[in-house]
C-alpha cells in the first residue's frame, strides 16, 4: 500500500493526471496542425477571450521531438505525481524549497531537468527531450490548479489536518469527471501513446533516482539530512549503496581470511541488488500509477496495483534490504544489516515490503487505499459534506458547476454534461502555458513585443526560474 501512496500523492492536490493529460492533447493538436500555436488576448477582470493575438512557432527541437514522441511528451505531463515517484514527486519535488531544504524548491528541479535533456548526455535523445518539455507542461497545470483548488480548501495540500486532503482529493477527482467523455476514449489511454519506454532506464533512473555520491542529485536535490526524503525509494536505497559501496571499497581482506571475503562477496551483491530494484522502480511506479488513475475504466484498479507493488516487493526491495537470494553460511547477515541499515529504515522498508501501496498512500495523501477509491470513484457523492465546510471558500456541487465549471447540471444528475475550458479560467492558463511552454525564448519575447510589453524572457524556457513551489 505504500507504494500506492507514493504513487498517488502529488496527483491529489493539483490537477489529476487524466486532466493534465487532456490538457496536454488540447496543446499537441494546435501545435501538430502546423507547427504553431494560436495565443488569445484575454480580459483578466472578466475573463473574457478577446481575440488572437497571433501564432507562434514551437521551437523547432521540440515540434520534431513532438512529432516523433508524442508518447514520451505525454508521460512526462504527469510529472512528478509518477516520476520518481508519487511519494518522492509529492515530499521532495513539489514543496517549496524552505520544506525540502533545497534551494529554489521546485525550480531546481525542473531547471535541473532542462539542463539535463541539453547536455551531451541527452541533447540527441528526443524521448528525453519530449519528456522533459511534458514535464515543464505539468508544472505550467499546477501553477493555475492549485491557486484554484486552494481557495476551496484554504491551503496547498496537507493531511494534517485530514480534511485539507479530503477536499483535494474530492475536488480534483470530480473536476476529472467532468471532462469531455468523448474525448477520453481507449485510444487516449493505449499505452502505446503515453509510456516511458526508452528513458526509464536510461534517463530517469540516472538523473532522479540514482542519487550516488557527488551528483547533483544527491548534493542538492535528494538531500540526506532532510526531513522529505526520510521516506524516499530512492535516497533510502542510494544511501544504503553509497555506504556499502564504501565498505566495499575499503574492505581489505587477508587472502585466507575467508570470512572477510564472504562479507565483501556479500555486499557487492547486496550492492548490485539496489541497483537492480532502483533501475526497474520508475517502470513499476509508472504501471502502478497507470492502475489507480489513467485507465480507459476510469476506476481505481487497487488490486492490480497492489499486485505490482507486491510483485516489487519480492522480486526487489526483500533482496534491496539485505537478504540475498543464497545466504552465506559464513557471515551473520543480521549484524551487517543492522550495522548499515539504521533501525527507523529497516522498520520503514518492513512496511514498505508489507504493504507497499498504502505505506506510500498514507505517507503521500493520508488515506488508504480503500478510502481513495471511494473518493476517486464517486466524488460527487461526498462533495457537499466535505467542500461547504472548514477553511477555504465554502460551496456547494451546484454552485460549483454554475459559477466555476459553468454547466447547467445542479448535481451530478446528467454525468455526460462537460465544462468547456475556455469558461473556467485556471484550466485555459494551463492550455495557455503549456503552448508558450513549447516556444524559443525569441518567440516569447515576439509575443511580448506583440502585446507592447518592454519585459524580455531571459531564460532559455518560460516555465523556468520563477516557481519555487508546484
Amino acid at each position: 500500500a505504500l507504494l500506492l501512496l507514493n504513487l498517488l500523492a502529488p496527483a491529489a492536490h493539483a490537477w489529476k493526471i487524466t486532466t493534465h493529460v487532456y490538457f496536454a492533447d488540447l496543446v499537441l493538436a494546435d501545435a501538430l496542425d502546423n507547427g504553431k500555436v494560436t495565443i488569445h488576448r484575454v480580459d483578466y477582470n472578466s475573463g473574457a477571450i478577446l481575440g488572437e493575438i497571433g501564432q507562434y512557432a514551437v521551437d523547432p527541437d521540440i515540434l520534431a521531438v513532438l512529432q516523433s514522441n508524442a508518447a514520451q511528451y505525454r508521460a512526462g505531463t504527469i510529472g512528478p505525481d509518477a516520476y520518481p515517484d508519487i511519494l518522492t514527486g509529492q515530499m521532495v519535488i513539489h514543496p517549496d524549497g524552505s520544506q525540502t531544504n533545497i534551494d529554489h524548491g521546485s525550480d531546481a528541479w525542473l531547471r535541473y531537468l532542462w539542463d539535463q535533456a541539453e547536455s551531451d548526455a541527452y541533447r540527441n535523445d528526443p524521448a528525453v527531450k519530449a519528456f522533459v518539455v511534458g514535464f515543464l507542461t505539468h508544472a505550467a497545470g499546477d501553477i493555475y490548479a492549485h491557486t484554484f483548488v486552494n481557495n476551496f480548501t484554504g491551503e496547498p495540500f496537507t493531511y494534517d489536518p485530514i480534511e485539507n486532503a479530503v477536499k483535494h482529493v474530492l475536488l480534483e477527482d470530480y473536476i476529472d469527471k467532468r471532462l469531455p467523455q468523448d474525448a477520453l476514449d481507449a485510444d487516449f489511454f493505449a499505452p502505446e501513446k503515453l509510456n516511458i519506454n526508452g528513458i526509464d532506464r536510461n534517463f530517469i533512473y540516472p538523473t532522479m533516482v540514482d542519487a550516488r555520491p557527488g551528483t547533483v542529485l544527491d548534493a542538492q536535490l535528494l538531500k540526506e539530512d532532510s526531513n522529505s526524503t526520510i521516506a524516499s525509494i530512492p535516497r533510502i536505497f542510494s544511501t544504503i549503496r553509497a555506504d556499502l559501496q564504501q565498505d566495499i571499497e575499503e574492505s581489505d581482506c587477508d587472502w585466507w581470511d575467508a570470512i572477510c571475503k564472504a562479507e565483501r562477496e556479500y555486499k557487492r551483491a547486496w550492492r548490485n541488488d539496489i541497483d537492480d530494484g532502483l533501475r526497474v522502480w520508475p517502470q513499476t511506479s509508472h504501471q502502478i500509477i497507470v492502475k489507480l488513475v489513467f485507465n480507459e475504466d476510469r476506476q481505481a484498479k487497487v488490486g492490480e496495483a497492489v499486485d505490482i507493488g507486491k510483485e516489487y516487493a519480492i522480486d526487489h526491495l526483500i533482496s534491496m534490504a539485505g537478504v540475498p537470494d543464497i545466504i552465506p553460511i559464513l557471515i551473520d547477515i543480521i549484524s551487517i544489516i543492522d550495522e548499515v541499515i539504521p533501525e527507523l529504515i529497516q522498520k520503514l522498508i518492513r512496511e514498505y515490503v508489507d504493504e507497499l501501496i498504502d505505506k506510500l498512500l498514507v505517507e503521500a495523501i493520508g488515506m488508504t487505499k480503500e478510502q481513495l477509491r471511494e473518493f476517486i470513484t464517486s466524488p460527487e457523492h461526498w462533495f457537499d459534506v466535505a467542500m461547504d465546510s472548514g477553511a477555504g471558500e465554502d460551496v456547494t456541487l451546484e454552485r460549483f458547476n454554475r459559477e466555476y465549471l459553468r454547466i447547467n447540471d445542479t448535481g451530478y444528475n446528467n454525468p455526460a454534461e462537460s465544462f468547456d475550458y475556455h469558461l473556467v479560467p485556471a484550466a485555459y492558463n494551463t492550455v495557455t502555458m503549456s503552448k508558450l511552454t513549447l516556444l524559443s525564448q525569441a518567440e516569447v519575447n515576439r509575443l511580448l513585443d506583440d502585446l507592447g510589453s518592454t519585459v524580455r524572457l531571459e531564460q532559455p524556457n518560460i516555465m523556468l526560474g520563477f516557481a519555487p513551489t508546484l
